[in-house]
């Protein structure tokens, strides 16, 4: 019994384990307009970081996004770099939208993107 679940147990946390590896490589180091170590990416930002919420915006996704989202992401990078400054930021959360399908149809294909600015007192220098 006990061995039945951890047979069940362990490839559900490595599968955990590992998407979180993988969000935590989609965040990457930038100097921002007023020469500010930031960080943006598709990750909420580590604890150990320190950061407090500043805001959430949102930002146009739409059907054009959904066909080219290595763009559309990349757009909201500059976005999120351009807005940091302002926001006294320095870590930005990029967050699609779900790809929730029904029928095969996506319902979430007009919904926005979001961009989670952060304060962070913890960043790690940068690479």
């Amino acid at each position: 019994m006990v061995k039945t679940r951890f047979l069940i147990a362990a490839p559900a946390l490595l599968a955990l384990a590992a998407c979180q590896t993988i969000g935590k490589l989609t965040v990457h180091d930038y100097t921002a307009a007023n020469g500010e170590h930031v960080m943006i990416g598709q990750a909420a930002p580590d604890s150990a970081y320190q950061c407090r919420p500043i805001t959430r915006e949102k930002e146009a996704w739409g059907l054009t996004a959904n066909m080219d989202e290595a763009a559309a992401m990349e757009r909201m990078r500059e976005v999120a770099l351009e807005k940091m400054p302002e926001k006294h930021a320095n870590y930005g959360y990029l967050i699609k939208p779900g790809n929730t399908s029904v029928m095969g149809f996506n319902v979430n294909a007009f919904d926005d993107a979001e961009i989670a600015y952060y304060r962070c007192d913890a960043l790690p220098s940068s690479k």
